[in-house]
């Protein structure tokens, strides 16, 4: 900011995480801020960065340069490239929609630097279908919350209040809600435990838990091929559970993408998912997947209102095509196959972009000294209104600008390269 004028302003959308909670009151004067409504410490450490940024200047080969200088810098590495690939993609609709605009006039490759994560998760459901749910039905309508993962609530820190599951006897519900934990909960979770009544706790490596669900699954189901209970998993938590299970009226499996993203982790979705079908039989069960940014859901989004296909997406035959590992930007870098990398942050302050030997071009709220190009750009929701979508894809949220830097937007840079082109 330039001046010392004070600025307050009510129900704020927080961006960190994505769960985009929407009822932060916020103090802004010159580079101090104060938030009224929220103890989430993602929240504090996300406007306190953002806060105490020192203004950024543009780079080209590691000079300071005006920021038109870079501009052209950046079109002509892009004119000069064969296979362009863009990724990052930390920013809000508009960023997304003009780094498509450009991807396809260039006939390159584009992914989300979190995609992965979504895509191994997002895999069954292409190839089986399955109940999901979103957050506003499951804190109105579940009685029980079964919590797949051990970085749940250092993720998302107000999880269980936005769910209303922090005092488990609502009133609205004819028995007392339940929380079932299964994996191995971390130092913020176990803090978290404290505070809410927890009626069954699984401690499992998460790796294992698909094998769990299935031993759930098949003694919910009461069939003769019971997978079989071994001596590393606590017997009787998982007949308390089955028991918890057998008298809910609505269950609902909350598990990150990012933390199922390890090898194989889409057979521990298939089995949430197979248990859900055994559940839904006689009562009512969903699954609810979260994403830790609220850009991996808004960039899919984004990608499949345009093509009907999420991401990744390569142009290089011309149109559209969609495979999640091929086209994937990890499997890219890996193999070589791109000489040109370009960087979309803007919600980047907490990512590093990954090392490679390509050209870069970065277009980040952080500072990269290592990249050919370099250009600063706003933080959407905080430096300029930005839409984003919440992690299960029903709300587009509005952001309004906090005018707490000045500074161009994602959308806005990547409009001046791509415009270079259309002349």
């Amino acid at each position: 900011m330039t001046d010392q004028k004070m600025y307050r302003f009510l129900d704020v959308v927080c961006p960190f995480c994505g769960l985009l909670c929407d009822d932060l009151s916020l103090q802004v004067e010159g580079n101090s801020f104060q938030i009224d409504s929220s103890d989430c410490p993602l929240s504090k450490a996300g406007f306190l960065e953002a806060s105490t940024r020192t203004a950024l200047k543009p780079r080209v080969n590691g000079k300071f340069v005006t920021r038109k200088t870079a501009i052209q810098a950046a079109v002509n590495l892009i004119s000069n490239a064969k296979l362009p690939l863009v990724t990052g993609l930390m920013t809000d609709v508009a960023g997304i929609r003009t780094a498509l605009n450009l991807v396809e006039y260039l006939h390159a490759t584009i992914d989300q630097y979190s995609n992965r994560s979504f895509g191994i998760n997002a895999s069954h459901i292409q190839t089986n279908g399955g109940y999901f749910t979103t957050l506003s039905e499951t804190r109105n309508r579940a009685d029980m919350l079964v919590l797949i993962g051990s970085q749940i609530p250092k993720i998302f820190p107000r999880l269980i209040e936005i769910l209303d599951f922090s005092k488990t006897d609502n009133p609205r519900f004819k028995r007392p809600r339940k929380i079932t934990v299964i994996g191995e909960p971390c130092e913020e979770f176990a803090t978290i435990l404290e505070k809410i009544d927890v009626s069954v706790t699984i401690e499992c490596d998460l790796q294992q838990s698909g094998h769990v669900i299935s031993v759930i699954q098949n003694q919910l189901g009461k069939r003769k091929d019971r997978a079989p209970i071994t001596h590393s998993f606590p017997i009787s938590a998982i007949q308390s559970l089955v028991q918890d299970l057998e008298q809910s009226d609505y269950t609902v499996f909350v598990w990150a993408a990012e933390e199922i993203s390890f090898p194989l982790g889409d057979l521990v979705v298939d089995s949430i998912f197979r248990l859900i079908d055994v559940i839904n039989q006689s009562r009512r069960a969903a699954g609810l997947m979260l994403t830790t940014t609220p850009s991996t859901t808004t960039a899919n989004a984004v990608s499949t209102w345009r093509y009907g296909k999420p991401l990744p997406l390569s142009f290089r035959s011309g149109g559209p095509e969609h495979h999640p590992d091929y086209y994937a930007w990890d499997s890219i870098i890996n193999r070589g196959d791109t000489d040109l990398v370009i960087w979309v942050g803007g919600l980047d302050q907490s990512i590093e972009m990954p090392d490679c030997s390509m050209q870069k071009i970065v277009l980040s709220s952080k500072d990269h000294e290592d990249a050919d190009v370099f250009i600063p750009i706003a933080i959407p929701g905080l430096d300029h209104d930005a839409h984003l979508f919440r992690t299960d894809l029903t709300l587009a949220h509005y952001l309004k600008n906090l005018h707490m830097n000045d500074g161009h937007s994602g959308a806005e840079t990547l409009e001046e390269i791509y415009s270079q082109f259309k002349c």
